[in-house]
């Protein structure tokens, strides 16, 4: 019973798993595998009792207290105006012990819209380094991201911040990148794409599931169970003398059967009065068989232009109560005048005992 039909369903949904699971494994390669960083979450450091330059290419994470200035800040160049917008600030941190006997320096690269927040960082560090308080009263910046070394203009602009505090110029230094992982990869972006790899993941287990359910034939059993006039017998009768098309698609005198991923589509055709082929290009193609049925719903079956054809041209020898085609003046009349369009042919149309059977299926 149904055979056929079940096993292309099943069919859809093994395939449908296995490109839903290839898709979350491009989505993970895009990130960089970087899932294994957003699920373990960045290595806590200290940076004063261990040297930043051993962290090179790392996702790391730092607690800072003392951002002690800008010596750096990125941005772009309109092209047309010549208009500069910044998109990135530098700082030197000064990083220190509980006795401040020990310290490290090193640079944090923010966002520009981090700039307010950061600087009210400096301003409170200023003011506790210049009081005589033994511990900072305020909370720190929990600061992660990876940790990159310096190229040689960005080590310029370090060694001249330096210079200004009294501190000897370096020949390397490194800096952290704000929220940035491993690959170069901002954090946002690597945590929206594993979240949508972890929802295909989870419909391709859902199709896994469902092929092992015989969802096909389930669906078919619940068309049965709101359609009283008919049965699984009848209905598994007509399947079987119907017309298969583009390889998921079967016409029969009573209905049409489209195999989907998850289920059947059933149509009745004895209640529809309208059928006729829908074509939309540009950016959101659209191809189909769009049909209206007698309370002037409309249902629709997915083709191509040359499968949509050849079931309209199928239609026509099987179902003659509808009318096929469009035209401008058929629009006006069913949405005017829906009487008159149904005596064009539903009113009028005269089946034979075969015809009468099925539809009545």
């Amino acid at each position: 019973m149904f055979n056929e039909i079940v096993k292309r369903v099943k069919r859809n949904q093994l395939i449908s798993m296995m490109l839903f699971i290839v898709i979350a494994i491009i989505c993970l390669a895009i990130t960089r595998f970087n899932i294994i960083n957003v699920v373990n979450g960045p290595e806590n450091v200290n940076l004063v009792k261990n040297d930043i330059k051993d962290y090179n290419g790392k996702y790391i994470q730092v607690s800072i207290y003392h951002p002690l200035g800008i010596y750096e800040e990125d941005y772009v160049e309109n092209t047309s105006t010549k208009e500069q917008n910044t998109t990135h600030y530098a700082y030197l941190i000064y990083d220190a012990d509980e006795t401040y006997s020990n310290y490290s320096l090193y640079g944090a690269m923010i966002p520009k819209s981090m700039y307010y927040e950061f600087n009210k960082l400096a301003d409170e560090s200023s003011n506790f380094l210049m009081s005589e308080d033994f511990l900072p009263t305020y909370k720190p910046f929990a600061f992660k991201g990876l940790v990159k070394k310096m190229d040689s203009i960005q080590l310029g602009y370090y060694n001249s911040v330096l210079s200004e505090l009294g501190q000897p110029s370096v020949d390397e230094a490194y800096y952290i990148d704000y929220n940035i992982m491993p690959g170069d990869m901002d954090y946002s972006f690597v945590v929206a794409f594993t979240v949508i790899a972890g929802i295909f993941v989870l419909i391709a287990i859902i199709m896994l599931i469902l092929s092992f359910t015989n969802r096909g034939l389930v669906s078919i059993q619940k068309y049965v169970a709101k359609h009283p006039e008919t049965s699984l017998e009848r209905l598994d009768y007509e399947f079987q003398s119907s017309q298969c098309f583009a390889k998921n698609v079967w016409v029969s005198k009573g209905h049409i059967f489209k195999c989907g991923p998850f289920s059947v589509k059933i149509i009745d055709l004895s209640d529809i009065v309208w059928a006729y082929y829908y074509k939309k290009t540009g950016k959101h193609p659209q191809s189909y068989i769009r049909m209206y049925n007698t309370k002037k719903r409309m249902l629709s079956v997915d083709a191509s232009e040359k499968i949509s054809y050849e079931i309209l041209e199928y239609m026509e020898q099987m179902t003659p109560h509808i009318v096929l085609g469009y035209s401008k003046e058929l629009q006006q009349t069913f949405d005017k005048n829906f009487n008159e369009f149904l005596n064009i042919k539903y009113n009028n149309s005269s089946m034979t005992e075969d015809e009468q059977f099925f539809s009545n299926i």
